[in-house]
């Protein structure tokens, strides 16, 4: 049965486990992040024998919670949402998260059923962030026809799966 390993590992701990278990299909990383989206903080789930499946990453903020970065090798068992989030959810502090998102109707939709706020992010909310981060994060969304939102630090539910049952 897939589990998450009860660890937090760095970019480069966890690219080279990922490396080693996966020879075949290394890690790389969509585009090179801008710095405000340098995840430093990652999970794994691996599989019966061990090897490294899935990982998703965050870094965190005085104000607030980058998080993204997930990755799944081909054909390895379903679940790595329902997995990795709540184990995260976890291990994080308790503040607003940041993430972009795949600009697609039913995946907004879904992730606005878990409590992100991405077509309609109360004012409030925005103001909690800072300025220069809600500009570069749309800035960085607008140049790769992303969408991105924050979930409220009061709202942060382990409720992934929610949206993996509705694909």
């Amino acid at each position: 049965m897939p589990k998450v390993l009860d660890e937090i590992f760095s970019f480069e701990e966890m690219k080279e486990r990922w490396n080693t278990d996966n020879p075949n299909e290394p890690y790389v990383r969509a585009g090179s992040p801008p710095s405000f989206y340098d995840l430093n903080k990652w999970i794994i789930r691996v599989d019966d024998n061990d090897k490294t499946i899935s990982t998703t990453g965050w870094t965190e903020h005085p104000d607030y919670v980058i998080v993204g970065g997930t990755q799944s090798i081909q054909g390895s068992p379903r679940g790595h949402m329902s997995d990795l989030v709540p184990f995260r959810a976890k291990v994080i502090p308790n503040k607003p998260l940041l993430a972009t998102f795949v600009n697609a109707p039913s995946w907004i939709a879904a992730n606005e059923k878990t409590g992100w706020q991405i077509t309609n992010i109360e004012p409030s909310l925005l103001n909690s962030i800072p300025k220069n981060i809600i500009k570069k994060i749309t800035d960085y969304a607008e140049e790769k026809g992303a969408a991105w939102g924050i979930k409220p630090a009061d709202k942060i539910e382990k409720s992934w799966h929610l949206i993996l049952k509705r694909y």
